[in-house]
């Protein structure tokens, strides 16, 4: 981790790693990551995660910090309420549990405590501001049926990407969702892609996400105009 703080402080990206230290001072650590960060698009070669890929490389690190600078000045703290659901917006964790698919993380509480969470990344395309859900979790089961009691016949993602998605700033002009096939943890061990489908492919459906495909036909990632 040294070793990059020193490759950030020396290189051309020092001036705004400096200013992003002062409001996020483990923000070296989100840049670390960023080699992991999944962002949607047409260009799936660089946009999806690349773990042979250099941390240090510049495009990577480029991303990373628009990434990190697009949701500091539009969604970090950022509180959303409906009924009794209660969304709260902050950077990833940078200790402990990690999710490192995306650097924004919108928490989802029951009684208090955050029991589920949804993952956002931010990026620039064609001079448009897109965000690309990367990933929806459950952190414990109790929690979790305290908020599917909340939802009611909605399902829980639904409920709270439709929350999230009508609290996202007027300037990100399209939404996008993570295809279960493309997720970056799609084919490790323990990955059920039944369930995924279920949890990212028909949640996306259900809040009116268009499926975008690709010359053969397979589906690359679900997209939201606004």
């Amino acid at each position: 981790m040294q070793r990059l703080h020193q490759r950030l402080t020396a290189s051309r990206f020092n001036e705004k790693y400096d200013a992003l230290k002062e409001r996020l001072p483990r923000v070296k650590h989100l840049i670390h990551g960023g080699a992991e960060n999944y962002y949607a698009g047409p260009d799936m070669e660089s946009t999806h995660p690349n773990k042979s890929q250099s941390r240090f490389e510049a495009g990577i690190v480029e991303r990373t910090i628009s990434n990190i600078e697009l949701g500091l000045e539009r969604v970090m703290g950022l509180d959303m309420v409906e009924g009794k659901l209660y969304i709260h917006c902050r950077p990833r964790p940078t200790q402990g549990e990690k999710a490192r698919e995306a650097i924004w993380q919108y928490d989802i509480y029951a009684d208090y405590n955050p029991v589920a969470a949804i993952g956002v990344n931010f990026h620039i395309e064609d001079k448009k501001i897109i965000s690309t859900v990367a990933n929806i979790q459950g952190h414990e089961s109790e929690g979790i049926k305290t908020l599917r009691a909340i939802c009611g016949k909605t399902p829980l993602p639904v409920k709270s990407l439709t929350l999230i998605i009508a609290n996202m700033p007027e300037d990100v002009e399209i939404i996008r969702g993570v295809a279960s096939t493309n997720h970056p943890l799609a084919g490790s061990p323990g990955f059920d892609k039944n369930q995924a489908s279920n949890l990212y492919d028909r949640t996306f459906k259900k809040i009116g996400m268009t499926a975008v495909r690709n010359n053969q036909g397979k589906v690359q990632y679900y997209e939201l105009q606004r």
